[in-house]
C-alpha cells in the first residue's frame, strides 16, 4: 500500500442517497463554511432560542472534519432524515489520499488490487465482506466501538435535581458502528474508502443493509463521463450528491 502527493485528476464517486442529507466540502483550509452553515440551518433550524445548539453543532461539525481531513477525507455527508419523521443520524466520510494505490498489485483487476490490500489486514480479527457498486467493488469491514463522547451541555438555570439526572445520563455506555467500504477506482490501482458512522449499533444488520444498499446504488465518474444527471445537491428526496473533487 502506497501513498504519495499526485495531484491529477482523480475519478469522483457519485451517491444517491435516499431521504435529507447535508454534505459538506472538505479542502486543505478545512470544512467549507457555507455548507457547515446550511447543514447546521437544515437541522437545527433558526430558532432564536436555538442559537447555542447552532454553535455547538458547528463546532463539533468543523472539528470532526478537521480530524477527518487528517486521514485525507474529502467530503462529509450528514445524514437528517430517510423520510419526514423519520430520524437518521448517520454521518458518511469519503476518504481519497491523493496516490493512494495497492502496490505492487500485478494488473488493475479487483482481485489482484484486493488481494494486497488483504495482505495488510492478516492480523486482524474483523471479517472483509466483498460487496457491489453500481460500477465498482468493495470490501466492506464492520467495527463496533465504544462511544464515550456523550456529553449533555448543562443549561444555565439547570437544578441540582438536573444536574443529577444530566450526571447519570453520561455515565450511560453507548456502542457507535462504522462501516468501512475499502472501494477500487474501476481501471486502476487506486482505493478510496467511504466510512459510515451511526450510533445505532443496536440495529446493525438493518444498518448494514441499507450501507449496502447505499454503496449499490453509487458510482464512480471521470471528467469524461456524461454526467448531465448527475447534480450535487445538498437537500432532497432521493438525492444523488456528488463528492467533490480533491
Amino acid at each position: 500500500m502506497t501513498s504519495d502527493n499526485n495531484t491529477r485528476d482523480e475519478p469522483r464517486l457519485i451517491f444517491t442517497l435516499p431521504g435529507t442529507w447535508y454534505p459538506v466540502a472538505i479542502t486543505d483550509e478545512g470544512a467549507s463554511e457555507q455548507d457547515v452553515e446550511r447543514m447546521v440551518q437544515g437541522i437545527v433550524g433558526p430558532a432564536d432560542d436555538a442559537a447555542v445548539l447552532r454553535r455547538q453543532m458547528h463546532d463539533q461539525v468543523v472539528d470532526a472534519c478537521a480530524e477527518a481531513m487528517e486521514g485525507g477525507a474529502v467530503a462529509m455527508y450528514f445524514g437528517k432524515e430517510l423520510e419526514k419523521d423519520a430520524p437518521f443520524p448517520v454521518n458518511i466520510t469519503v476518504y481519497q489520499p491523493p496516490g493512494l494505490r495497492m502496490s505492487p498489485a500485478i494488473g488493475t483487476e479487483s482481485e489482484e488490487v484486493f488481494s494486497i490490500l488483504r495482505m495488510g489486514f492478516e492480523d486482524a480479527d474483523d471479517e472483509f465482506v466483498e460487496v457491489e457498486g453500481a460500477n465498482f467493488r468493495a470490501l466492506r469491514r464492520v467495527l463496533i466501538e465504544k462511544d464515550d463522547s456523550f456529553h449533555v451541555e448543562a443549561p444555565e438555570d439547570e437544578t441540582p435535581e438536573e444536574a443529577a439526572l444530566r450526571a447519570e445520563a453520561e455515565k450511560l455506555q453507548f456502542e457507535r458502528m462504522r462501516v468501512d467500504y475499502w472501494a477500487h477506482v474501476p481501471d486502476t490501482k487506486q482505493i478510496v474508502i467511504v466510512s459510515f458512522v451511526t450510533q445505532m449499533a443496536m440495529i446493525k444488520h438493518l444498518m448494514l443493509e441499507l450501507f449496502d444498499l447505499f454503496i449499490a446504488a453509487s458510482r464512480f465518474v471521470t471528467d469524461s463521463t456524461d454526467q448531465d444527471d448527475a447534480e450535487t445537491v445538498t437537500e432532497s428526496e432521493n438525492a444523488t450528491v456528488e463528492e467533490p473533487s480533491s
